[in-house]
């Protein structure tokens, strides 16, 4: 794939950002093949296992340093040549995909949430409580990067006027025009025939059936559904409802209803 790029300033990184569960690695991906470049990793991260399902495509050209993070934006160190590009997803779909992907964790989350709160979850599904429990006031297990309530995560990116906001949902629905989006934030000319291929090419269905025929079973798993509406058979309208209540202001924000 040929691509030009003309940035103003020399781009000296590519950040995707985002919440856990929000797509990042998808999206990481479509933006490494329209560079046409590799995925270096988790930005930060030392860990060879971590980084081993992010690291792709690295007998391409380096022509730009592409990474994944989850950090908050307070905690992102970027210089002014770097682009950050932030996705989100409806925290009701994160909630039910990381319910499914990360190892059970401790009811000691729910503890946090006030005495009502604490009171109406006693009416769902315990992983669901706890899943919300971390989502709402933030937990370092199971993993560090969820310090940080969904809203709080969402809104640090959304204020910074330098940052591309792109919604999980519209990604999947409209990919073409989401990274077209994306190669405008970029400046690099592609055509919509390479986009469409990038598209293709890192389609869930193909990349999740190649992973599992070559034996990276652990990969796949990684992956999972992919789907943008399953919660909305999944839980109970108590749970949506005080989903609803606590990240309102974000969700409207950014186009999510109740």
């Amino acid at each position: 794939m040929n691509v030009e790029a003309k940035p103003k300033n020399k781009i000296e990184r590519i950040i995707i950002a985002g919440y856990p569960k929000s797509g990042n690695t998808w999206l990481t991906r479509l933006v490494a093949q329209i560079c046409n470049s590799p995925v270096a990793g988790f930005l930060d991260a030392n860990h060879i296992n971590v980084n081993d399902f992010v690291i792709e495509g690295e007998e391409k050209p380096k022509n730009f340093e592409i990474l994944k993070t989850h950090h908050w934006r307070r905690t992102l160190r970027a210089s002014e040549k770097d682009k950050i590009i932030y996705i989100i997803r409806d925290p009701r779909q994160v909630l039910y995909s990381a319910l499914h992907y990360f190892p059970k964790v401790s009811t000691q989350a729910i503890a946090k949430c006030g005495t009502l709160e604490r009171l109406i979850l006693s009416f769902c599904k315990k992983e669901l409580a706890i899943w919300y429990s971390i989502m709402t006031r933030g937990n370092s297990q199971p993993t560090n990067w969820l310090l940080q309530s969904w809203a709080n995560h969402v809104d640090g990116f959304s204020k910074d006027d330098s940052v591309l906001i792109l919604r999980y949902e519209d990604l999947r629905a409209n990919s073409l025009h989401a990274l077209r989006r994306v190669c405008t934030y970029l400046e690099i000319e592609i055509s919509d025939d390479q986009l469409q291929k990038c598209i293709l090419d890192h389609s869930f269905e193909k990349k999740k059936n190649k992973l599992i025929q070559a034996g990276e079973h652990s990969k796949a798993l990684f992956m999972r559904e992919g789907k943008s509406d399953s919660w909305k058979t999944k839980f109970p309208l108590i749970l949506r409802l005080l989903i609803w209540i606590r990240f309102r202001k974000t969700m409207k924000t950014h186009g999510y209803e109740f």
